[in-house]
């Protein structure tokens, strides 16, 4: 876990950026919903839906993937972050949260492959099954 300090640390500063955008997205779309005076601007709405149809496929993925890299960095099970998920869920962008975060260390990033995630994602299915 002292080895990954540095990208647990990183890995924050990120959710803490990414987090950080939907406050923004909402203040823009409401300056976009309403005009100076007031009335509503329905010639905005393809504008206002298309950012949160950026947001909802683009940022939230992102956000839940720096989580749970975040929590296997920190030596979590992925059974713990979701307990109620049968699969793996897009492990690759997991894994480019984990090498992002670790930054320019090559040791750490061969340590972090996608064998040893899909390795955390098995375990979590095969006791799922085995509690069935």
């Amino acid at each position: 876990m002292k080895k990954h300090s540095a990208a647990i640390k990183n890995i924050r500063m990120t959710l803490k950026t990414l987090r950080a955008e939907k406050p923004q997205l909402r203040a823009e779309i409401q300056a976009l919903k309403f005009g100076p005076n007031g009335e509503r601007r329905p010639e905005t709405g393809p504008t206002r839906h298309s950012m949160k149809t950026y947001y909802n496929w683009n940022t939230r993925p992102e956000i839940r993937a720096t989580n749970l890299a975040y929590g296997f960095l920190r030596g979590v099970p992925y059974s713990k972050m979701e307990p109620k998920t049968e699969t793996g869920w897009q492990i690759a962008r997991v894994l480019k949260a984990i090498h992002t975060a670790i930054g320019d260390d090559e040791e750490l990033k061969a340590e972090w492959t996608l064998d040893r995630l899909l390795k955390f994602f098995e375990e979590q299915s095969s006791t799922q099954a085995a509690a069935e």
